[in-house]
């Protein structure tokens, strides 16, 4: 009778560890899981900051060439307009 109660607490022990084991290499797992997905996290907060800097880049690009284009038309208006100073050489009689 000995040996089957030995078995028995064999066996258990033998499930008791496989369950062990299996939590563990399931944690395991889980843990690689969350390093990958924080890496994948890392590297897309940096590619959203790069497409920011990206997009401020060409914002300001196009500010700047508004203000340029603004510019070059106040200065034909007022070339246009007759505020530039004369030649007074085509003055003389």
């Amino acid at each position: 009778m000995g040996t089957l109660r030995w078995e028995k607490e064999n066996a258990l022990l033998q499930e008791q560890q496989q369950i062990q084991f299996d939590v563990e290499r399931k944690r395991r797992e889980l843990k690689l899981l969350e390093l990958e997905t924080q890496t994948q996290i890392e590297a897309l907060k940096r590619r959203l900051d790069a497409h920011r800097s990206e997009l401020e880049a060409l914002v300001l690009e196009q500010s700047q060439r508004e203000q340029n284009l603004r510019n070059r038309r106040e200065q034909t208006w007022r070339q246009r307009s007759g505020d530039l100073p004369q030649d007074d050489s085509s003055n003389e009689s």
